[in-house]
């Protein structure tokens, strides 16, 4: 039997404790194929016929027959033994979303949405230091050690900047 993600089973009963999802209930598959192919558990989010208030985690599913809420704040390790009866597939949107909700859950930022990135090399700011040590040094050339730059190393970096 292929577990694949978005695959929803019933999941058969275990012990729980206190606000973790009685087990007992579909869940969908939201584990990675390949993990899933040899790993004897596999990554689930239950789902709920019950309301539920709506959250940035909660996704409403309506693929599987019976209209769903995935509670992608509770991500939960099953044997994978304890996988009872296949109920269906979710669609692309609601995968889509699914996964969205345990980005949210989990605090992942896709590049799609606005997640701070790093610039690669010299900041504005460093920049501009770097520039005031250039002057500086030119300074202390001519100054002290009588050196004479023709054409200054600040104009000839910011012409070749320009370009």
């Amino acid at each position: 039997m292929g577990i694949n993600r978005g695959d929803v089973f019933y999941v058969n009963r275990s012990e729980t404790i206190g606000s973790e999802q009685r087990s007992g209930r579909p869940a969908i598959i939201v584990s990675n194929p390949e993990c899933n192919e040899h790993s004897p558990v596999v990554e689930v989010v239950y789902l709920t016929c019950q309301y539920k208030k709506p959250m940035p985690t909660h996704v409403r599913i309506e693929s599987i027959g019976r209209r769903s809420t995935a509670l992608c704040e509770q991500i939960t390790s099953v044997d994978v033994s304890r996988l009872g009866d296949y109920k269906g597939h979710l669609t692309d949107g609601e995968m889509e979303q699914v996964d969205m909700a345990l980005m949210k859950s989990l605090g992942i930022h896709p590049l799609t949405q606005q997640a701070k990135v790093e610039p690669v090399g010299p900041s504005v700011d460093d920049a501009a230091l770097a520039m005031i040590a250039l002057r500086f040094l030119e300074g202390f050339l001519q100054k002290r050690c009588g050196v004479e730059i023709s054409g200054s190393i600040c104009s000839g970096l910011i012409g070749q900047k320009q370009r």
